[in-house]
């Protein structure tokens, strides 16, 4: 993990499976343990963190949790959720989402709604294979995008 004089940073996922190791880079990166404790990090200083799973009462997206595993486009496949701790709009964490290949390669999911994945943003409807992400253009003006599992896709099918 790389900082520049704050709790922002490059970071390198390592991840191991069935002995195989996985990586994943992220640009921009912070943790809560990192952000609330006004702690200073020399460049290229190297933290250790153990892989804490999301509650069970966190159906799709995790606040406390550095990373986790969640199927959040609702293939059935769990993908690789990097939480970037008070990085959304009015301090809500921010949230980048990767495919994980059979080979062990991270594909970052850069279409929206993944893009715009925030908590107390966002609602997922398991039922309906949905995702509704909540946002405002303005001081009182509210624009809800949902968008659905379709044949393999996620589609935007309603605009409010």
């Amino acid at each position: 993990m790389w900082l520049q004089d704050g709790e922002v940073g490059n970071a390198l996922f390592c991840l191991e499976k069935q002995g195989i190791q996985y990586y994943c880079f992220a640009e921009k990166w912070t943790d809560k343990i990192l952000y609330d404790k006004d702690n200073t990090y020399p460049n290229n200083t190297v933290i250790e963190l153990d892989y804490t799973a999301k509650l069970e009462s966190e159906e799709y997206l995790s606040d406390d949790s550095p990373f986790f595993f969640s199927d959040v486009d609702f293939d059935g496949e769990e993908e690789f959720v990097i939480n970037r701790y008070k990085s959304g709009s009015r301090d809500s964490n921010a949230y980048d989402v990767y495919d994980v290949t059979p080979y062990g390669y991270f594909i970052r999911k850069t279409e929206i709604p993944f893009t715009e994945l925030e908590n107390g943003q966002c609602k997922f409807d398991s039922k309906n294979k949905a995702i509704t992400v909540f946002g405002s253009n303005g001081w009182n003006n509210t624009i809800n995008h949902t968008y659905q599992l379709k044949d393999g896709k996620i589609e935007l099918v309603k605009l409010e």
